[in-house]
């Protein structure tokens, strides 16, 4: 059956698609609706993906090093950890010189939290001494052979949590994700998740599924990407008669069960989530050949100039806080292209809502790309859309005063980001399927009071 085109798509838009659903939270003669309608614009084809390893050795598993076994001590070797080979630059004083600090800096997909733990169990060899000294201060030419075991799986549990549900079949659905939900569990967020309520909603029993960016030890590094890859997934039961199951033709089953692709806790929108291992694997392909279909919508701060163009900055963890991802140009930084469209100016100036595409799938791409611009997105607060400089902003030219600025941010509890359209082929049917959905409530108010200014 028909499905109605998304507000602003024009129908050339939907010509070559199979399937094609539009739900939205305004009534179609709302002002909101009509101001929102005049910012959404077509799907454009994304363009080809970039990327480049790590300017450093890694060893994959401790059980495939090519090094000198009595480097690691077996005892505590264990077969899921990576072993990273670390060379300093011989004549050159290193900076920081700190053994703990120093591996944080050349091994920035790890936290040091973690690089503290191998240090002091044993598992860092300096020139073939074994360190347990976090302070070891390390010189010029040192050789050091870092052990990093994998964190422990979590289990997650099914639970009764409400899913918005737009689409769903036996291979397949799509959920629209609110804000304040996480999409896989990890330290701090062992329930609650999109995982958890998609074991519920597919009557999967408990599962032990890796936490946080942990991957298949087979593979070669750790993504910082919002793209899920191949791993494995251990179950507490049989579960082969149920939808999500894994046979001998799938040996490395999912990360985490179902998930294809990831959302920030904060930010809101469609996501698609796969229910056997073919419609994984299959989706898991088109992320990475970059063929999936995918426009979010931000407000941002100012207007970005040109209004429309490409940022290509690379982006690792932020060396200084390790809960953030941030530009990182040498060591650590893996490339990432963005592209953006400013769709209409709002508070005389002082913000926009613009419109992205990614080439790349890196962890927080859009929230530190607008940083990297000026132009950071409104309420998140990690990288600078909030407190005083984000009121001041509002402020200039006395486009609001600062009252109703400070009004504007304390209603902003979250980035004011969202996945608006998705589109892939199904990879059963081969169907081309193309989903949006509007802002939710939250995103709306903050677009209508800038907008009225």
């Amino acid at each position: 059956s028909a499905h109605p085109l998304p507000l602003g798509m024009p129908a050339h838009a939907a010509t070559p698609r199979v399937a094609l659903c539009h739900v939205g939270m305004f009534s179609s003669g709302s002002k909101s609706a009509r101001c929102l309608s005049r910012a959404f614009a077509a799907v454009r084809s994304p363009a080809r993906r970039c990327d480049r390893r790590l300017g450093r050795r890694i060893c994959s598993t401790a059980a495939d090093v090519s090094i000198n076994t009595n480097d690691l001590p077996s005892k505590k070797s264990d077969k899921a950890s990576k072993v990273f080979e670390v060379c300093a630059a011989p004549g050159v004083v290193p900076e920081p010189s700190r053994l703990d600090a120093y591996l944080t800096v050349k091994v920035p997909e790890v936290s040091r939290g973690r690089i503290v733990a191998s240090i002091k169990g044993g598992l860092v060899v300096v020139n073939g001494v074994h360190v347990k000294k976090p302070s070891h201060k390390i010189s010029a030419g040192d050789r050091i052979v870092c052990e990093i075991p994998s964190p422990p799986p979590l289990e997650a549990s099914p639970e009764d949590i409400p899913l918005e549900i737009h689409y769903e079949d036996d291979h397949l659905m799509i959920v629209n994700k609110p804000a304040g939900m996480v999409v896989h569990p990890s330290a701090g967020h062992e329930s609650g998740t999109l995982v958890n309520a998609v074991l519920f909603h597919c009557r999967l029993p408990p599962m032990r599924v890796l936490s946080g960016n942990q991957s298949n030890p087979s593979a070669h590094e750790e993504k910082d990407d919002d793209e899920a890859s191949s791993s494995k997934i251990y179950t507490q039961a049989n579960i082969s008669n149920h939808m999500l199951e894994f046979p001998s033709t799938f040996p490395d089953a999912i990360i985490r069960p179902g998930i294809v692709h990831r959302l920030d806790k904060g930010t809101t929108g469609l996501m698609v989530v796969a229910k056997d291992p073919f419609t994984h694997a299959g989706l898991c392909e088109q992320f990475a050949a970059r063929t999936v279909r995918r426009r979010y919508l931000a407000i941002v701060i100012g207007i970005p100039n040109p209004l429309s163009g490409r940022v290509n900055a690379p982006i690792g963890r932020d060396p200084m806080d390790r809960l953030r991802m941030g530009v990182v140009r040498g060591v650590g930084g893996r490339q990432a292209a963005s592209n953006y469209t400013v769709r209409t100016s709002l508070a005389q100036g002082n913000a926009a809502l613009v419109e992205w595409q990614l080439e790349t799938g890196r962890t927080h791409q859009i929230r530190v790309h607008t940083k990297e611009i000026g132009h950071s997105i409104l309420g998140d607060d990690t990288y600078g859309g909030g407190g005083r400089s984000a009121v001041e902003r509002l402020h200039r030219r006395g486009a609001m005063n600062i009252e109703q600025a400070k009004k504007v941010l304390q209603k902003c509890n979250r980035p004011m980001l969202h996945a608006r359209t998705l589109g892939f082929q199904h990879p059963v049917t081969g169907e081309e399927l193309d989903f949006a959905v509007d802002p939710p409530s939250d995103f709306a108010a903050i677009f209508q009071l800038l907008n009225d200014v």
